[in-house]
C-alpha cells in the first residue's frame, strides 16, 4: 500500500512573492502611472470609478464593491493601471507621501462629481 506523502509548503510574505515573481512567472511590478490614473478617474465612467475604488482599496483598505468580472470591461490602459495599483507598495522606490497625494486628488475628483 502506497502512503500519500504530505505536501511540503513554504510560507512566504507577499513582498517575497512579488520579488520572486519576475523569475517565477515573468511578471514584474510596474510603477503607478499616477497622471494617467488621475486622468482616467477624472474622465469618469465605469472604468474611472473602478480604478478610483481599486486605488482607495489598495491604499487605505477601503471596501472594493466591484466584481473582478468587471475587468473584462476595461481597455488595455485601464487594465494596466489596475495591475499597477495592485503593486503600489511593491515597486522599488515607492513613497507614501506620493501615494497620499494621489489619494487626495482622487477623493477631490470624486467629491466634485456630486
Amino acid at each position: 500500500m502506497n502512503q500519500v506523502q504530505p505536501l511540503k509548503t513554504q510560507r512566504r510574505s507577499i513582498s517575497e512573492i512579488v520579488e520572486q515573481a519576475p523569475q517565477e512567472i515573468g511578471l514584474e511590478p510596474m510603477p503607478l502611472e499616477s497622471e494617467i490614473l488621475l486622468k482616467r478617474i477624472s474622465d469618469g465612467g465605469q472604468s474611472g470609478q473602478f480604478l478610483a475604488d481599486a486605488f482607495l482599496s489598495a491604499y487605505r483598505g477601503d471596501t472594493f464593491n466591484h466584481s473582478l468580472k468587471e475587468l473584462i470591461k476595461l481597455d488595455a490602459e485601464a487594465f494596466r493601471l489596475f495591475y499597477e495599483i495592485l503593486h503600489i507598495r511593491h515597486v522599488k522606490g515607492w513613497r507614501d507621501d506620493s501615494l497620499y497625494d494621489v489619494e487626495k486628488q482622487i477623493k477631490e475628483t470624486l467629491a466634485s462629481e456630486f
